[in-house]
C-alpha cells in the first residue's frame, strides 16, 4: 500500500472452516484476490494474507475503498482471470 493512498480504509477478513474442497478454496481465493484488487491491496501472499488459524482458513488484508466512477459497475477484475466476473 502506498502512503499516498486515498479513499476509505478497509480491513477484510474471510474465515472458513477446514477441511474445504480444493475447488471451493480456489474459488474463494479468486474472489478474495478480486476484492484485494478492488481495494488496491495487491497480490495476496500465503502466510501473510492467507493462513491456517486453528481449524480455519483465513484471508485477511487491508486496502482503501475508492469512490466509484460508475456505481452501477458490478464486475470484479482479477489478475487470475482474463474476464471480469460478478459477485452476487
Amino acid at each position: 500500500m502506498s502512503e499516498h493512498a486515498t479513499g476509505h480504509p478497509v480491513t477484510i477478513e474471510i474465515r472458513t472452516p477446514r477441511p474445504m474442497p480444493v475447488t471451493a478454496l480456489a474459488t474463494l481465493t479468486e474472489v478474495a484476490q478480486g476484492l484485494a484488487d478492488r481495494l488496491g491491496a495487491g497480490p495476496l501472499i500465503t502466510g501473510k494474507h492467507f493462513r491456517q488459524d486453528g481449524d480455519d482458513f483465513v484471508f485477511s488484508f487491508v486496502g482503501h475503498a475508492m469512490p466509484e466512477d460508475d456505481p452501477a459497475e458490478e464486475f470484479v477484475h482479477t489478475a487470475a482471470r482474463k474476464e471480469p466476473f460478478r459477485i452476487r
